[in-house]
């Protein structure tokens, strides 16, 4: 089973219609933000990440976009329980509570 982290660091690999191109000017890692009373270790492995419930950003259709499809094609689901539109909003219901928010660094 891969680390939660080499999922998460891939970058969006989606289909680009020509005559458009693409091109990477910088990569952002993923980050998993806890409570400071949360029963987590410093480090997660993939069975605990997808175990925890999650609060999601919309970002696109309702989903964290690329969280969301580096764990779906490898065959994972997030258990998200609040869907918010805004990272703002979303770091602060995590005070508290066992809920994680995976977000850029």
């Amino acid at each position: 089973m891969p680390d939660v982290w080499e999922l998460g660091q891939r970058r969006d690999e989606s289909h680009v219609p020509s005559p458009l191109v693409t091109e990477v000017f910088y990569e952002e890692e993923l980050v998993c933000i806890v409570a400071a009373d949360a029963p987590y270790q410093r480090q997660l492995t993939l069975k605990q990440y997808l175990a925890a419930e999650h609060i999601g950003v919309d970002v696109v259709e309702g989903s964290q976009h690329i969280p969301e499809k580096c764990l779906v094609a490898h065959g994972y689901r997030r258990r998200t329980m609040i869907t918010l539109p805004y990272f703002g909003a979303a770091t602060r219901c995590i005070p508290g509570t066992k809920l994680i928010l995976t977000t850029g660094t």
